[in-house]
């Protein structure tokens, strides 16, 4: 078990405030290096002082956690993970623009990409960096850094969800991406370099989809703070946030580690639901029976035409269901009204874990299965 680095004050973690800062001093020796023995042991790690129960608690879905940690040995095992250096060696092993590797900048709070047309060949990747001041995106690195990959695959196998990453490098005085937010629960680990964050109240808190947002329509921000070697920064999905290199220093390096994309309770019911529909119709005649002629027409003064919703009032409850309907002059037979009205009640029950898929996540993800039939999740990056 690793030896963790302990909160400065009365040893006690702070209260609940709106972003949570911890400052760790260093203790005189190598300390929260990250512990792989199981996945619960490797977050522990990751997120220490904090315990796992009031990060869930506190933090998770809910506000923005920063941990500053005063630790040389952290700062080293962060910066293991990736430098700007590696890329020219990566470059050599045939990466390219768009699939491995952007290159953008953020110009009048909007994302300019750089991006060239095919293979990317270092010496160009470089001369836009140093010149353009262009922020290099590369695109799942644990595809070629063992130690990323040992931390995602625990993270899969804990959160139970698809894990990815980016890495951005930033030279000083640039930006490279304008205030946005994404639809992913973000942890961020500062590898080399300063960054400067400023995060601001969610427009659309817990959001599902990636949205630019302008800077008059964010107003000033809520958190703002630089992260150094070592920090750890978590914010929900939703959060606006930008970031920058200060002017006038080294070059910023920071992995994005991403989870919890389309993994929420309505992702989870759209799944079960549109499946145990489609597994109970090859079994059930009456499912696959024509709805009622003109069901999804209204009565006009010239007859039946228009393609138009039924009013709520030609419409009534469908065993008791709230948020099922048939029209009043439904032909369905009584056992076919029962079995839909109670749809809702058996979706639980026709769920279930494919076991094989809690080996080693990085290679099997995490399925959901429903009545023999199993939907493969798509890549989180």
């Amino acid at each position: 078990m690793p030896k963790k680095a302990k909160p400065t004050g009365n040893g006690k973690e702070e209260g609940s405030v709106p972003c949570k800062q911890v400052k760790i001093e260093a203790a005189g020796g190598p300390s929260s290096i990250l512990n792989f023995e199981s996945p619960s042991d490797l977050f522990e790690s990751l997120i220490s002082p904090i315990k796992t129960e009031t990060f869930f608690r506190e933090f998770w879905e809910k506000k923005p956690l920063l941990i500053q940690r005063d630790d040389p040995a952290v700062a080293t095992y962060y910066r293991s993970l990736f430098r700007l250096s590696d890329l020219k060696s990566l470059c050599s092993r045939g990466m390219y623009y768009g699939r491995d590797i952007n290159v953008c900048r953020c110009v009048n709070g909007k994302k300019k990409v750089l991006n060239k047309d095919g293979k990317v060949h270092f010496l160009q990747l470089r001369k836009d960096f140093d010149q353009k001041r262009a922020t290099i995106q590369f695109h799942q690195p644990q595809r070629f850094k063992d130690e990323l990959w040992r931390i995602q695959e625990k993270l899969e196998c804990y959160f139970g969800s698809l894990v990815g990453s980016n890495v951005y490098i930033t030279p000083a005085g640039s930006q490279g991406l304008p205030p946005h937010y994404d639809d992913v629960e973000v942890f961020i680990l500062q590898l080399e370099g300063e960054k400067h964050w400023c995060l601001y109240h969610p427009t659309v808190p817990l959001a599902r989809e990636y949205s630019v947002e302008a800077e008059d329509r964010i107003g000033r921000p809520t958190h703002e703070f630089t992260l150094k070697p070592g920090d750890f920064l978590y914010f929900p999905r939703g959060t606006i946030h930008q970031a920058d290199t200060p002017p006038g220093l080294a070059h910023s390096t920071h992995v994005t580690i991403s989870t919890y994309q389309n993994n929420s309770w309505g992702d989870f019911l759209l799944d079960t639901m549109s499946g145990l529909v489609f597994d109970t119709a090859k079994e059930d005649l009456e499912f696959r029976a024509g709805i009622p002629r003109q069901l999804l027409l209204v009565r006009s003064e010239g007859g039946w035409g228009e393609w138009q919703p039924r009013p709520a009032e030609a419409v009534v409850p469908l065993g008791g269901t709230p948020g099922s309907f048939l029209p009043q002059e439904s032909s369905l037979s009584p056992g076919l009204t029962a079995e839909l009205g109670g749809l809702q009640r058996r979706v639980v029950p026709h769920v279930t874990w494919d076991p094989k898929s809690l080996g080693c996540c990085a290679d099997s993800p995490l399925s959901i299965c429903h009545g023999g039939s199993s939907r493969r999740c798509e890549d989180a990056g």
